[in-house]
């Protein structure tokens, strides 16, 4: 599967040191450790509050694209 990411979201994909180009079709072992690669992610970059950074907000987005999959 592919799925569209847009720039910033790519960047913020690679800080994750993934093994694997997001940008290309995915397999299913690429897409699950995306997944929890990125729900991990989203956990790390809150708040005191629990309230998303602005790079959170970016891994939010991320895994809104991905659930539509």
């Amino acid at each position: 599967m592919k799925i569209n990411f847009d720039d910033k979201e790519i960047s913020a994909i690679n800080d994750l040191g993934l093994p694997f180009d997001v940008t290309t079709d995915l397999n299913d072992e690429e897409y699950f450790l995306l997944d929890e690669k990125v729900s991990e992610a989203v956990m790390d970059h809150l708040d005191k509050n629990y309230n998303p950074t602005p790079k959170g907000k970016i891994y939010e987005s991320i895994m809104d694209k991905i659930s539509q999959y």
